[in-house]
């Protein structure tokens, strides 16, 4: 019996063991490489790539991938990323590597990850020497075909234990002979003679065999982490690699002027992958997921509450040259002169970040008061190396803390940076063009003292992140380019100005299509006597401050059918004028619309809001559009919400209808020039029924614009969807075709015919505004007639008694725009 399962389990091993090396060898093509587990930059154009052979590559299929080696015998490849690499600074670049072959046991030869100063071309010898070192197997491998000024880091799935790989141990002194990983230096300082031949073996630091990663040679895509750190005095770097997440890290520490050459004034370096092959082969590819660069991230502070007056009059003097509205130029002085007073358009503080000085921004103020403005302004910047070279950060998101933790308020209604750019160029440091670092602006309040958990110093932390670069953030590390900007505040002293920020909102009750919104400030489509309900929250910010008792609220409206009704802090509220109670009055505008005005607004403390509803049905008399902005009145401060806006209906053009035209029975294809209906006589009657002497209503044009302007009408003709096309006027079968007829001026009409004007609608300025009915006539001077067609063969359809159709096309054509 035991023999029997013994027998069982060989067959079932010797099973997997086909069934494994036959899909191995299955997937042991380019075509068969498998999507990487990670998205990342395009390889194609980013890397410069050389070498012999150079397989074609699956751009269009995986962008992120570069394959290195397919198969072929003697091949060698090398790619160099466009961006280079300070070596004096901290950087990790992740990737994925796929390696495999047929046969596993004879893989060759193996790939390196490089960083080199030689030159963007360089590549070294194929076989045992992966595209980056030289030949071992000859005393003049310092001649040439080997990277200068190289540290590599390789993978190597062939043991070449004769030369390059001789006598190849771990850093415990244990013996590896087969397959394995280390860091290597391609320079010729960095290998040994060997004594029992004409050669050189590789000198190796840190090797593991592959044995560590089981499994690591299948077909799959394996990740790879490779960080480098500098020591403090910027004279040696620790390199270090992880796969696969393991608990295995490699490392080596190497003099930086391994890669330098002793030239520290241009610490910059090339990066980037090598592999090649010899007498055995594999399929080899890389996917890059996260390349390092030159990306940051900046954020400053301006507290515009303590402007000097010469501060004040340069930027009021860029705002005026600057291209910005009048209303904008407006909004933006009062953000400088009022600045607790000024809009809540976030848009006006990102045109300050713009136009503001950047010397006037700090990375960190002192003195800051309760109730004083600051103007946040991060930079989001990728500059080129020194060498010129940079590349797209693309999919940038830019955040920050919640500016409400620090004890600060939005007045751009939002109380952190939310921001994503699609791509963010790389430029140059000292750049005269148009492309600057993107900038974001953020105005806030300091709107509560100090004390409980909230400390003296404000510090807030903006973040970027974008698919160009590893890692979760790119954070600011020096102090002029700081990701953390720092205010001071002074303890509250009353008496303490109170803020005040309003949150309108609008809804069109009778618009069925309409859902609500918490922050809606405009609506569309708007009727007479629709009803609207309106909203408005208003809310003191600054702790320890109250406003009075006597300040009121004001709002527009474009008519109003009868009184509203007005609730405030859920208490009806009437239009009785008293000096104590709250109330509310309503006058014309300038322009005869209406504008509420609420009186006696009873205290908000600060931290507290007033609610304040009101419904009211419009009237009938109202503009295409109205806008008003309310506003808080206080003693002598105002404030103001979001601008208020009603688009009303503007009407339409459109037909009333349309007759079909009959030309009646006829007994013969053929006719004398042109037919009009008045010709053609009844089956029945033999009689025309058209009197060619009168006009006929073909169209009726109804214009219900509020706002009119001239039209045109054109006519064509479109294809029959039916399978016979014989019976369709102007086909080439058909006997008949059309022909409009204005005056003297005649046009053809066939399937798919280009439009013809045959009516246009001019409208003077004293023309009244209501809807006018716009007939088109038809009559002998103006109409559609028929005409034999060219293209009918009369001896082959002679016979043929068939109806025959044409589709009309109508086109209204409102001031020269469908």
């Amino acid at each position: 019996m035991n023999k029997l399962i013994n027998h069982y389990i060989c067959i079932v091993v010797f099973m997997i063991f086909i069934f494994l090396n036959f899909n191995i060898a299955k997937s042991a093509t380019i075509d068969n490489i498998p999507a990487p587990p990670a998205g990342g930059p395009s390889m194609q154009g980013n890397f410069n790539v050389v070498g012999e052979n150079v397989p074609n590559q699956i751009y269009e299929k995986y962008n992120n991938v570069q394959i290195i080696t397919n198969g072929n015998q003697n091949s060698k490849q090398a790619m160099w990323w466009k961006n280079k690499i300070n070596v004096t600074k901290a950087f990790t670049i992740k990737f994925y590597a796929y390696i495999t072959a047929s046969d596993l046991n004879n893989v060759a030869d193996g790939i390196t990850f490089t960083i080199q100063n030689d030159n963007y071309n360089a590549i070294g010898t194929n076989g045992e020497s992966l595209g980056a070192y030289g030949n071992v197997r000859n005393r003049n491998y310092y001649i040439k075909d080997y990277i200068k000024n190289a540290f590599s880091y390789e993978f190597d799935p062939y043991n070449n234990a004769d030369y390059s790989d001789n006598s190849l141990e771990d850093r415990l002194g244990n013996k590896i002979k087969g397959q394995h990983t280390a860091f290597t230096s391609t320079n010729s300082d960095e290998i040994e003679k060997l004594r029992s031949t004409n050669g050189f073996r590789q000198i190796h630091y840190d090797a593991h065999s592959l044995d560590d990663w089981p499994g690591i040679m299948y077909p799959k895509w394996h990740k790879f982490i490779y960080s480098w750190n500098p020591s403090k005095d910027l004279k040696k770097a620790t390199a270090t690699v992880n796969i696969d997440n393991s608990n295995i890290v490699q490392s080596h520490e190497l003099d930086i002027s391994t890669i330098l050459n002793n030239d520290r004034q241009n610490p910059f370096a090339w990066w980037g992958f090598t592999g090649s092959t010899g007498l055995y082969t594999m399929i080899s590819a890389i996917a890059d997921t996260a390349v390092s660069g030159d990306p940051g991230i900046t954020k400053l502070v301006l507290n515009l509450s303590k402007l000097s007056d010469e501060e004040k009059n340069n930027i009021t003097e860029e705002i005026d040259k600057s291209k910005q509205s009048l209303k904008t130029k407006n909004e933006l002085k009062k953000c400088i002169y009022k600045p607790s007073e000024s809009s809540s358009n976030p848009d006006l503080s990102n045109i300050l970040v713009s136009i503001i000085n950047p010397r006037y921004f700090q990375s960190t103020i002192k003195n800051a008061d309760l109730g004083d403005v600051l103007l946040y302004k991060v930079d989001i910047y990728n500059y080129k190396t020194a060498e010129g070279l940079g590349n797209d950060w693309n999919n940038v998101k830019v955040t920050d803390s919640d500016l409400s933790k620090i004890g600060m308020t939005s007045l751009d209604n939002e109380n952190n940076i939310d921001a994503t750019y699609d791509v963010i160029p790389p430029i140059d440091i000292d750049s005269k063009s148009s492309v600057k670092p993107s900038s974001v602006g953020l105005r806030t309040i300091i709107s509560s003292p100090n004390g409980g958990k909230i400390s003296n110093i404000r510090n807030n932390v903006v973040t970027a992140s974008g698919s160009n670069f590893y890692g979760d953030n790119v954070l600011g590390a020096d102090s002029n380019k700081s990701s953390i900007a720092s205010v001071y505040v002074n303890k509250a002293q009353p008496p303490i100005k109170p803020r005040i920020l309003i949150k309108n909102n609008l809804i069109n009750l009778s618009d069925n299509n309409s859902s609500y919104q918490s922050n809606n400030t405009t609506l569309v489509d708007v009727s007479n006597y629709d009803s609207i309900q309106y909203s408005a929250n208003i809310s003191n910010i600054i702790m320890q401050s109250n406003t009075s008792n006597k300040a009121t609220y004001t709002f527009g409206v474009p008519s109003l059918a009868d009184n509203p009704q007005i609730i405030l802090n859920n208490r009806k509220i009437n239009n009785k004028i008293s000096n104590i109670s709250t109330y509310y009055q309503i006058q014309d505008s300038k322009d005869n619309r209406k504008v509420i005005t609420i009186y006696n607004i009873p205290s908000i403390r600060g931290g507290n809001s007033a609610e304040i509803k009101a419904n009211f049905q419009l009237g009938s008399k109202n503009p295409s559009n109205f806008s008003y902005t309310p506003y808080f009145t206080d003693k002598e401060n105002s404030y103001y919400g979001s601008e208020e806006n009603y688009n009303f209906k503007n009407g339409q053009i459109f037909f009333d209808y349309i007759n079909n035209i009959d030309y009646g029975y006829k007994n013969s294809y053929y006719m004398q020039g042109l037919t009009s209906p008045a010709a053609i006589f009844s089956e029945k009657t033999k009689k025309s029924y058209i009197e060619s002497d009168k006009k006929y209503v073909i169209a009726k044009i109804i214009d219900s614009r509020r706002e009119k302007n001239s039209f045109s009408v054109y006519l064509s003709q479109l294809p029959i969807k039916q399978n016979n096309k014989v019976s369709e006027i102007g086909s080439n079968e058909s006997p008949f075709e059309l022909k409009y007829v204005n005056g003297n001026n005649i046009s053809s009409l066939s399937p798919n015919s280009v439009p013809i004007e045959i009516y246009n609608r001019k409208y003077s300025s004293n023309e009244e505004n209501d809807s006018i009915i716009s007939n088109i006539f038809w009559n002998t001077n103006n109409e559609l007639k028929l005409s034999n067609s060219k293209n009918f063969n009369l001896e082959k359809n002679k016979y043929n008694k068939r109806n025959y159709k044409a589709e009309l096309n109508w086109i209204i054509k409102d001031n020269g725009t469908p």
